[in-house]
């Protein structure tokens, strides 16, 4: 496998708060679920106005999470966010093999938004990263997901043309929100010829503007359907935490 190493040199301290507000899988919209969602809706949000009042009785195919990066890479929330268990253990979005599961960051302006506040994604400097873990039966509820599990299926970083690593619109991450009239959210296809059955998905975000980088994860339960007989091979699946070492004074960290 190829070793990225990648330093950026920053001022120390940034902080933002982030997460996958919604998902299209296969023409249908999920709501994402953040712990304080229920709160938010009952108390009002100060500093977003309602956009709309979805049904959060309906379970959410995505792990609760909370919008707080995490910057020990060593800790247990780097499988699927904070304390992310399934609270939803017979709901996973049918998607066949080949499709795409469409992940908005923002809550406002792409169509059929479920989430009831305006919420956006404020970083620009970092990669964007997509894994599976096939769970070990026909559901994936109470699947911790930990150790060698997690095997890769896309990645975006720097734009074809950037040529300053530190500027602000190098990295795909920036577009995230439609900036300059690009697609809002990321698309990720689901391997073809995958083999059927239930599966998490894992976004990420490396905010590397941060020291240390942080990261945002975010998963969600999916069933695959219509697919083949391929699985990864052992050497292509990986742990979270574990997957990413941070090295010497600078807190270098290198990711596959």
């Amino acid at each position: 496998m190829l070793y990225l190493t990648c330093v950026l040199i920053f001022i120390a301290g940034v902080m933002a708060h982030g997460g996958i507000v919604s998902y299209n899988i296969d023409g249908k919209e999920y709501i994402g679920n953040p712990y304080h969602l229920g709160e938010m809706i009952g108390n009002g949000n100060p500093y977003s106005p309602l956009i709309n009042t979805p049904d959060i009785t309906i379970p959410s195919i995505q792990r609760p999470y909370y919008w707080y990066p995490i910057e020990d890479y060593t800790s247990p929330n780097m499988t699927c966010n904070y304390n992310g268990i399934s609270n939803a253990p017979s709901f996973h979005a049918p998607v066949p093999a080949g499709g795409t599961v469409h992940a908005f960051w923002k809550s406002e302006g792409h169509p059929n938004s479920t989430f009831p506040y305006y919420m956006d994604w404020r970083h620009a400097h970092g990669p964007i990263l997509a894994y599976l873990a096939r769970c070990p039966s026909d559901s994936c509820a109470n699947f911790e997901a930990k150790g060698n599990v997690w095997f890769k299926i896309a990645q975006v970083g720097l734009e074809p043309t950037a040529t300053n690593m530190q500027a602000g619109d190098s990295w795909t991450q920036t577009y995230l929100n439609g900036w300059r009239d690009r697609e809002e959210g990321w698309r990720v296809q689901i391997p073809k010829g995958l083999k059927n059955g239930a599966y998490l998905i894992r976004h990420e975000i490396l905010m590397l503007a941060g020291n240390p980088a942080q990261s945002y994860p975010n998963c969600a339960q999916i069933m695959v359907t219509d697919g083949g007989d391929k699985q990864p091979k052992g050497e292509e699946l990986v742990a979270f935490p574990g997957e990413y070492k941070v090295t010497g004074k600078s807190r270098t960290m290198v990711w596959k």
